[in-house]
């Protein structure tokens, strides 16, 4: 069951299609920055299913160079990500 908050991160991000490249990837640097790990695995599993797959893989990628290596590594199992 989502929360009202990962619910309410799951709207921005389907609002980043309506946004600059530049100002969505702003959005997502300060999300990631700012949510717990069980609301970004939400958000990044709805990500995975409604973005093409360079745009998904862009979006680990910057998750992977902001959270730290235990955070980092707990979203990368929970989405099941190598």
């Amino acid at each position: 069951m989502e929360s009202q908050a990962t619910k309410e991160l799951i709207d921005v991000a389907q609002t980043a299609s309506n946004m600059t490249p530049e100002q969505a990837k702003a959005n997502l640097v300060t999300v990631i920055a700012a949510v717990n790990i069980a609301e970004l695995a939400s958000l990044f599993t709805s990500m995975r299913e409604s973005m093409p797959a360079a745009a998904f893989q862009n979006a680990v990628n910057l998750a992977e160079r902001i959270l730290n290596e235990p955070d980092w590594e707990k979203l990368k199992s929970r989405l099941r990500i190598e």
